[in-house]
Formats: C-alpha cells, sequence, structure tokens
C-alpha cells in the first residue's frame, strides 16, 4: 500500500513505467502476473502544496502457471 497523510488530503496516484495505472487507490495489486508486469513501479502522492513519490521496481522471473 501506499500510505500518506497531509492536509489537504493527498491525491495518489500509480505509475508503472512513467505510465498512470488508471482506476487504482492506495493498495496496488496485481493478479494474474505476466512478464510485462516487470517494470518500475511509482506511487505519487500530491495535493495544492505538495507532490511526493517512492518507486519499487518488481521482477518477474516466470509467468504464473497451474499445475493439473
Amino acid at each position: 500500500p501506499c500510505v500518506v497523510v497531509g492536509k489537504p488530503q493527498p491525491t495518489i496516484k500509480w505509475f508503472k513505467d512513467s505510465i498512470e495505472l488508471e482506476k487504482i487507490n492506495e493498495n496496488l495489486t496485481l493478479d494474474y502476473i505476466e512478464k510485462t508486469d516487470h517494470g518500475l513501479y511509482k506511487c505519487q502522492a500530491s495535493n495544492e502544496y505538495t507532490t511526493t513519490n517512492i518507486s519499487t521496481f518488481i521482477v518477474v522471473e516466470s509467468e504464473l502457471f497451474w499445475l493439473t
């Protein structure tokens, strides 16, 4: 999760490789991981006074598969 506190309450946006991810709140959830999910993820919190970022790099070594 990307938890921030501020007044006024900051708006949170998530980015992957500098492209904004739509309809995501403070919790970034990746369902059905694929190799294309590999990359730099950034949480950006901003209000009318400031903007701050925190980033993490996710490495996908292989895709998820089910044993049957």
